[in-house]
């Protein structure tokens, strides 16, 4: 099964001829075959039987930027459909593949110097840009043939990378590969879906399994420790974000009375999941296609939807809509408070996000 939008592959595993068994007795994809297009070879993630796949989660990251460019080309009165004001402005970008050019640049984040760091989907390059948009530096991630379809970048300037199913970290300014997440068994996750930083300098995971766990990363990598969901098989966390108390937001779906409804799940700096806000629909605060998350200082939250970027409190009471054209993919809070939004070939900014 293939993605039109980003050309990539999902195989259906079939019979293994040798398998090799493996602890998840419920879902038994336990090795993925890689082409590193940079290198001309294949090389594997340690697991059980032979399986060749790129995961689901990354057509449905292409088919979602598919139907927001859709939209977004469409044109249409923006201001109409979400009342909003215009805080935000371009501050930088170029669309190309040359230094300093932006294509499909999704993923933004800023580190402590508030130097900017953008991730391309397709390409896996990431490039590090002064907070004016002067081209410092880049570097393609190792995964070279599974597009980038997460990143986030700590205060320190480490990047951390989610690559088909694998999170990986490096140094923001070398490009250094500093190692991949996996859990003590030396196999990994099965499947992780979000990553984000933590208020102590280490990070926390969505895995997804026959349900939804929570994972606490230290600053060096290690995990250390894992909390299941209440979330059901049907429900998922595509995005997570943590403010400076350790309160999580994360941004996903649940099955409601038989429909998928849009939000934000809130859970505490444990693990409990608290409430859930948003919610599919048309109306302020509502979203049926959502593509980013991030929470600032103050715990407010914006998410990045198909015709803006929306703003919330800590308690998830919509605020105001940041109207854009075309569609926000990427955003993130610098230690000012100010938003940072890609468009993938573009970088707009709010100085005053909330009107204080």
């Amino acid at each position: 099964m293939s993605c039109e939008y980003c050309g990539n592959h999902v195989v259906v595993p079939g019979k293994d001829p040798d398998p090799e068994p493996r602890p998840h007795t419920v879902i038994n994809i336990n090795r993925f075959d890689r082409f590193d297009a940079r290198r001309g070879t294949k090389g594997t993630v340690p697991g059980g039987g032979r399986v060749a796949a790129v995961i689901i989660a990354v057509i449905l990251a292409g088919v979602a930027a598919a139907v927001a460019v859709s939209l977004s080309e469409s044109g249409g009165d923006l201001a109409a459909l979400t009342g909003s004001s215009t805080r935000l402005q371009a501050v930088f970008g170029v669309e190309g593949t040359g230094v300093g050019q932006l294509d499909e640049a999704r993923e933004i984040g800023i580190d402590a110097d508030g130097n900017v760091y953008l991730g391309e989907f397709r390409s896996g390059r990431v490039q590090r840009f002064t907070p004016d948009g002067e081209p410092l530096d880049q570097f393609f991630v190792v995964s070279g043939a599974v597009p980038l379809t997460q990143m986030l970048v700590s205060r320190d300037g480490t990047v951390m990378t989610v690559e088909g199913v694998d999170v990986h970290r490096y140094d923001g300014s070398t490009g250094q590969h500093l190692g991949q997440i996996t859990w003590d068994d030396g196999i990994g996750f099965l499947h992780l879906t979000a990553v984000a930083a933590l208020p102590d300098g280490g990070y926390l995971l969505a895995e997804r399994d026959v349900g939804t766990r929570l994972v606490w990363v230290d600053a060096d990598g290690a995990v250390q420790r894992r909390v299941d969901t209440p979330l059901t098989p049907s429900d998922d966390i595509d995005r997570l974000a943590v403010d400076g108390q350790g309160t999580i937001y994360s941004l996903g779906q649940r099955l409601d009375r038989g429909q998928f409804d849009h939000g934000v799940y809130v859970f505490s700096r444990e693990g409990t999941l608290r409430t859930f806000f948003g919610g599919s629909g048309n109306e302020p605060g509502q979203f049926n296609l959502a593509l980013g998350i991030a929470v600032d200082g103050q715990s407010r939250v914006a998410v990045s939807t198909i015709f803006g970027v929306q703003l919330f409190d800590g308690d998830g009471r919509y605020l105001d809509t940041l109207a854009t054209n075309p569609s926000p993919f990427g955003v993130a809070f610098d230690d000012e408070n100010r938003l940072w939004v890609t468009n993938q070939t573009e970088v707009l900014r709010a100085d005053d996000p909330f009107g204080d």
